[in-house]
């Protein structure tokens, strides 16, 4: 069974191939700001993780096999910023975190089985992805 997802029909997942690698980010505003002069400074315990998806119910496990980390793995670390804002500016921390992306194609076989076998009956195509945490940057940023 797929902790991901349930399902009554025996079936296995499989990623078919690696369709492509690249390094990307996702920005999120903290939602911290102020109008200068001041400064934005914290030094704060925050946590990270790497990421995954598919575009079909799937399973971590192949993923994570296939890319060689567990796609949902977290820790905590102290993160910490110090920007100086000038007088009559406004400005907002923004956090990036960077990722090393591998996509790929997978499928599920659905299995129709006998006390004496198993065959497959259908089969569903899709793609996935996995994100593998490398970096967290920070930037203030004018609003």
């Amino acid at each position: 069974m797929c902790p991901e997802h349930w399902s009554l029909l025996p079936h296995y997942h499989y990623v078919d191939r690696i369709t492509g690698r690249y390094d990307g980010y996702y920005d999120t505003n903290l939602g911290r700001g102020c109008t200068g002069p001041c400064t934005l400074a914290i030094t704060e315990a925050q946590t990270w993780s790497h990421k995954w998806g598919a575009s079909i119910g799937f399973s971590k496990d192949p993923v994570s096999a296939t890319v060689g980390y567990d796609v949902t793995y977290s820790s905590t670390q102290t993160f910490s910023y110090s920007f100086p804002v000038n007088a009559g500016e406004t400005k907002v921390v923004i956090q990036r975190d960077w990722y090393h992306v591998t996509n790929m194609e997978v499928r599920t076989d659905w299995l129709y089985c006998t006390s004496v076998n198993c065959s497959v009956v259908s089969q569903e195509f899709g793609t996935a992805w996995a994100g593998q945490w490398f970096q967290r940057i920070f930037r203030a940023e004018r609003v």
